[in-house]
């Protein structure tokens, strides 16, 4: 009886031909993808360059108002007309028709609430 300590080491078998060409359509996959990327980049930055030239056209066409300086109060608005507050209806008692005072609740003649 003969044993054998020595570890059998298996060995991956060596790429085919067919691997290998897979190999170069991967690589090529890949650089069209990276060649595409780097145009899609470049054609984003093109047209935020563009668009950031037209829309400042835009606005230097719009005419600017002078900058007022600081410490300089504004001038002075014109004031609103003033409306005097109406004077008070005159108030009466609804039962015995005496004329009350605009700040009275009750009739000073016969002491019934007065209704507004």
């Amino acid at each position: 009886l003969t044993v054998n300590t020595a570890p059998t080491i298996a060995t991956p078998d060596l790429p085919s031909t067919a691997t290998a060409g897979g190999n170069l359509s991967v690589v090529l996959a890949a650089v069209v993808l990276g060649v595409l990327g780097v145009a899609l980049v470049a054609g984003a930055l093109v047209w935020y360059a563009r668009s950031r030239s037209n829309s400042e056209e835009e606005l230097s066409d719009i005419p600017r108002h002078p900058r007022r300086r600081k410490g300089h109060p504004p001038p002075p608005k014109p004031a609103a007309p003033t409306v005097a507050p109406a004077p008070p209806a005159a108030v009466f008692c609804h039962e015995c028709g005496q004329a009350a005072e605009p700040a009275d609740e009750f009739c000073r003649n016969c002491g019934t609430v007065l209704r507004r």
